[in-house]
């Protein structure tokens, strides 16, 4: 037995008797072999059980089963893993059974605290490490000696928790990646934020929410997809290094939301993280006969993207000036003492201009608007003398209830501004708000140009803008955001490819609409970008020769939205009248030049009785141009800018199980091969039947944040496969959004 596992060994006994006194029973200790390497195995007790590993994705792989038995690693026949080798015993092993340049290694941090600070556990993982916390031998010591008294162990239970838990979950999920791709991670990190990894190093460090998440769940997710593609331990490292672009994207995602200050929790509580943005993998499994991969490609650098200064100072400007130009504003804010309020701040919209007034917070708005002139009153006649008509009409909105307090001074307001604003007043202030508008405030950058992984090269997606000549309810955009000049965009397309994308979407709002729509085109095919996609409705490409033009630019592929093949039920969906014809003129327009078309049909409330329809219609229209048209993609609706639409949208789990069935015999009948229900944002899988013919049946990496099973969920054969209910659907729909399957399709 080596020196250091005993001390171990003598240690972790110490450490399981502190867990007893703590949890009220103990983990137990089994040799492992010869040199003293050792076990601990845990009992289910755990609450949530999901703080120890599962085995969903690579029981089903009998030569990883007998790696992680040779590792040390047991689990229950409920697929829990319960037993792990200690952390000395585990490198040991990992040294002796693990490929040359393989995986993470366990580092133990001894500190007396609840959790170890995040700076110096991120450094840890950056270095190889999988750091597991453990408390000194004296605080162990005091623990044991307190047996039988009454106290409370929150945060020791979580210590011991999260013990298990870095062991059975990550030390099992890390082993196998390959030491090129953590270096290819760190080198990520390390590059886009030097002087905060310099600044990691302190033993009380904090660090980035942002990126623990990643290296926490993101790369956790990331590994339970390669295992459930995988063979063996060989398999596992190329088919890591084959979709290492992926993982790389979500990190430079993470590494822009950190450079954004989304990870700056000041209790670092991830309780108190704002929302991330979601990041799916598509891990492709290797062909027959693939070539393994000895070593990554080497790594893309993180994408430095040439963005314009935010619009935050310009917006204030404007806002500024609007206050002036109508009631001659100094400053923002600036007190109002005759009414015993403050004028805030200015917004403005489509609509007009409203004044926010408040003694901190605001409690009213004074909306102004262009006054407005019945279209059958007389022009009135005026003497030399009388005063003007107003130019604006002025009303009060309240926004809390303790505006009623000042309601007598907000009458005398609008009152004395709709009889003082002149019409050069306005005018003068319209052309302010409408500077603001076009300003993209609040609205992130991922939204206009962001790097998507893919197999072999990354993708570009760039959004021109968010004007849009349809109106659809279930869309995630507001058509108030303002967005960027096509300099930008033409930049973005440089940085895109200078990161290694070779294929690029343009997409919107509706990109059409973009004057420099072909310019765009023809900039990313000087750039090296061998496939270009638009993503549209088509509705401009049947004026006049843009399809050839867009063609002629280096357009390939066109990603177009067609919600029904009623025209009525889809101009209701888009809340457009008499668009349905013209995206169907389009696509004809598109298919004619020789761009190929791929039909996106978003599955809605208003459209679902209909969808069984859209093949048939779809081949009618557009069969005869043969391999030219793609095929469809039957989209689940995300939540829209709208909140309130949720429940026209969302369509109804009976009705779209019936829909979607009728669909797809109907799609394959023609010819068509249906796309997106398989994934993290499609239904669940019953809606369809668990179709094989659209779906794989790959067990999931591991459940998602917005996803949830239902009571029968547990019973359903395709469980291990599916993502689940959508939360925001559960709360419409409650049970009836899941029909357990009894049979295995196909079976």
């Amino acid at each position: 037995m080596s020196d250091d596992l005993a001390e171990e060994r003598r240690a972790m006994e110490r450490w399981a008797e502190a867990f007893a006194v703590v949890n009220g029973w103990a983990p137990r200790l089994d040799d492992l072999g010869g040199e003293g390497a050792f076990t601990l195995t845990f009992e289910p007790r755990f609450d949530p059980i999901e703080m120890l590993g599962g085995t969903g994705h690579f029981a089903h792989r009998a030569k990883l089963v007998e790696h992680l038995g040779r590792m040390g690693f047991r689990w229950s026949g409920a697929g829990r893993v319960l037993t792990a080798p200690s952390p000395g015993s585990f490198n040991l092993l990992a040294d002796r059974l693990l490929a040359p340049d393989t995986g993470y290694r366990v580092g133990v941090v001894v500190r007396d605290q609840r959790t170890l600070a995040l700076g110096p556990w991120l450094r840890m993982y950056l270095e190889g490490r999988i750091p597991i916390h453990l408390a000194s031998p004296p605080f162990l010591d005091g623990v044991v000696a307190a047996r039988g008294q009454r106290r409370s162990w929150i945060d020791l239970q979580f210590q011991f928790q999260s013990f298990a838990h870095d062991l059975t979950v990550h030390a099992l999920n890390y082993q196998l990646i390959p030491r090129a791709a953590i270096a290819a991670l760190a080198a990520r990190v390390v590059g886009a934020l030097p002087e905060r990894h310099a600044g990691w190093a302190p033993p009380d460090a904090p660090g980035p929410l942002t990126l623990t998440t990643f290296f926490d769940n993101d790369l956790n997710r990331f590994c339970y997809a390669v295992w459930s593609r995988s063979d063996d331990p060989a398999e596992f490292a190329a088919i890591c290094l084959d979709n290492l672009p992926q993982l790389l994207g979500c990190l430079d995602l993470r590494i822009e939301e950190t450079l954004q200050g989304l990870g700056d929790v000041p209790d670092g509580d991830t309780k108190n993280l704002p929302p991330l943005r979601p990041w799916d993998f598509d891990v492709k499994p290797r062909g027959p006969g693939a070539r393994r991969a000895a070593s990554p490609a080497a790594p893309l650098a993180p994408v430095a993207f040439r963005d314009p200064p935010p619009p935050d100072e310009e917006a204030r400007a404007l806002r500024l000036k609007i206050a002036h130009a109508l009631v001659r504003a100094p400053r923002l804010p600036v007190d109002l003492p005759a009414f015993g309020l403050r004028l805030l701040d200015v917004t403005a919209d489509a609509k007009g201009v409203a004044l926010q007034l408040g003694p901190e917070q605001p409690v009213a708005a004074l909306r102004i608007a262009r006054a407005k002139a019945g279209a059958h009153d007389p022009v009135p006649l005026r003497r030399p003398g009388d005063p003007a008509a107003p130019a604006v009409e002025v009303t009060v909105e309240v926004i809390r209830d303790d505006a009623r307090r000042h309601e007598r001074g907000l009458g005398v307001m609008a009152d004395r501004l709709r009889r003082a604003i002149t019409a050069q007043q306005w005018e003068e202030a319209q052309g302010h708000a409408r500077a603001l508008r076009a300003l993209p405030v609040g609205v992130p950058m991922e939204h206009f140009r962001q790097l998507v992984p893919g197999l072999h090269h990354p993708s570009g997606l760039i959004r021109t803008g968010f004007r849009c000549n349809q109106d659809c309810g279930l869309c995630w955009q507001s058509r108030d955001w303002g967005g960027f000049d096509g300099d930008n965009v033409l930049r973005w397309i440089e940085d895109l490819t200078r990161a290694g994308a070779r294929s690029l979407i343009l997409s919107g709002g509706e990109p059409t609409l973009d004057p420099h729509l072909l310019d765009y085109l023809r900039h990313a095919r000087a750039h090296g970008v061998t496939s270009i996609t638009l993503e549209t409705n088509a509705i401009q490409c049947a004026r006049g020769d843009l399809a050839v033009r867009l063609r002629d630019a280096g357009l390939t592929i066109a990603f177009v939205s067609l919600h029904s093949a009623d025209a009525a039920v889809s101009d209701a969906i888009t809340r457009a009248p008499g668009t349905h014809a013209r995206t169907v003129k389009g696509v004809h327009a598109l298919l004619e030049a020789g761009v190929t078309v791929k039909i996106n049909a978003v599955m809605t409330q208003e459209g679902v009785r209909h969808l069984s329809a859209l093949p048939d219609f779809i081949h009618r229209e557009f069969g005869r141009y043969g391999d030219r048209l793609q095929g469809l993609m039957l989209s689940y609706p995300t939540d829209p800018f709208d909140q309130a639409l949720i429940p026209a949208i969302v369509p109804e789990p009976v009705a779209l199980r019936r829909a979607l069935r009728e669909t797809l015999d109907r799609a394959f009948a023609v010819g068509l091969v249906p796309e997106g229900l398989d994934g993290p944002c499609g239904p669940p899988l019953c809606a369809f039947d668990a179709d094989p013919r659209v779906t794989a049946l790959t067990p999931i990496p591991e459940a998602l944040p917005f996803r949830q099973y239902l009571a029968g969920c547990a019973g359903c054969v395709v469980r291990d496969a599916c993502f689940g209910c959508r939360t925001a659907d559960v709360s419409l729909y409650g049970d009836a959004c899941a029909e357990p399957l009894s049979a295995r399709p196909g079976a």
